[in-house]
């Protein structure tokens, strides 16, 4: 009999066990679609294999059409107990993003990236990260689980302007919702790895947005204006109908 698990987290979370950069892993298998590396934990605990998986067009298609067709559902008011958005953008794969989200992945933990930035400077990000276990050796994780986890937590939102005692509320989490539908975020990236231990394997799922949400003071996206049923190309967007990114 398999068991399995799963969580998400929001909140800012430090990094405590230091791990294999990018520059150890095997040269050849670095560029694959997916490749396998070894934690460097302390020498009282074992080392881990993780591996790392390049995500297929069909995964990123799922993922960036799992976030647009919920942001959809919020601009046509479809969502109960949320209002109809009258600014809602359309978001689109970012190969930058991704990559920061991939490095981070594959270090196996969960816990957020404390850097906000990234290299081309354009905006800072937000994340968002989905951990599932199972000791079902053979199962694949299908990423819309992922999405799905984070989009139910409207069901503990109340729409308004966001506040910190929201973030820090143990009771309940709206983080992850509330950048999925964030107007303003009109880029995501994911990475995802995998990690076998002790008889279980654990997917890591890491999704960068940019610009970033959950801005304290400002609400995720605006509720007065002409009804909309369509999501808009947002700023900075060149091309709406390009979702997916140059590789897909």
């Amino acid at each position: 009999m398999s068991t399995a698990e799963r969580h998400s987290r929001s909140l800012l979370q430090p990094a405590d066990v230091d791990f294999a950069s990018y520059a150890t892993c095997p040269l050849p298998n670095r560029f694959a679609d997916s490749y396998y590396c070894c934690l460097v934990t302390s020498v009282d605990k074992p080392h881990l294999v993780y591996k790392v998986t390049k995500l297929s067009c069909e995964q990123v298609q799922r993922l960036v059409e799992g976030h647009n067709s919920r942001r959809l559902r919020i601009a046509q008011g479809d969502v109960p107990g949320q209002p109809a958005a009258t600014d809602m953008t359309t978001m689109i794969w970012d190969e930058e993003l991704a990559m920061k989200a991939s490095r981070w992945a594959r270090r196996g933990q969960f816990n957020h990236n404390p850097d906000r930035t990234i290299d081309s400077g354009r905006f800072e990000t937000g994340e968002n990260l989905y951990i599932y276990r199972t000791t079902d050796e053979s199962y694949e994780l299908d990423v819309d689980q992922a999405l799905e986890d984070w989009f139910d937590e409207y069901k503990d939102f109340e729409y308004g302007p966001m506040t910190s005692d929201e973030f820090s509320d143990p009771d309940r989490q709206i983080g992850h919702y509330t950048q999925m539908v964030w107007s303003n975020s009109t880029f995501v990236g994911c990475g995802m790895s995998q990690t076998r231990k002790s008889g279980s394997t654990q997917f890591l799922v890491v999704c960068n947005y940019g610009p970033q949400g959950n801005i304290i003071g400002e609400p995720p996206y605006q509720t007065d204006g002409a009804e909309q049923y369509e999501l808009q190309c947002g700023a900075g967007v060149e091309d709406c109908d390009k979702k997916y990114g140059d590789e897909c």
